[in-house]
């Protein structure tokens, strides 16, 4: 008998608490974004033993400007180095100061910097 009482106590006492439990262990959507992180699959050491340098575009000659969705009316982006920048935001120690139909305006402390999107190679011929 005393066995049967136990039994019930420990399902009457699971049977409250899992409850409860599964209520705080709800899913919750995680969006991963690379901003000022470093990409996990990239190795920290190169094929010859030495120390890959982790500070992301250090040099302004680092960044690479891929493309340019520009808005008039609205806000402007960049596409540099695979990912999408907004004006206002940095990407490693510049600042994206102006998006421009073909152009990037960046500071880093007082410089300023232009980059040019360079045209495909069929529109340069």
């Amino acid at each position: 008998m005393k066995h049967i009482a136990k039994a019930l106590y420990f399902s009457l006492l699971v049977s409250c608490i899992f409850p409860i439990f599964f209520a705080f262990a709800q899913e919750t959507n995680f969006i991963y974004t690379i901003k000022n992180n470093r990409d996990p699959f990239m190795p920290l050491v190169s094929p010859d033993g030495y120390i890959i340098n982790l500070e992301p575009q250090s040099e302004i000659s680092d960044i690479n400007l891929e493309g340019i969705i520009f808005d008039p009316k609205g806000t402007s982006f960049a596409v540099i180095n695979g990912n999408v920048i907004a004006e206002n935001e940095t990407v490693g120690k510049f600042k994206i100061v102006g998006v421009k139909k073909d152009k990037i305006i960046l500071q880093n402390g007082k410089k300023t910097y232009i980059i040019e999107l360079i045209k495909d190679k069929e529109e340069l011929k």
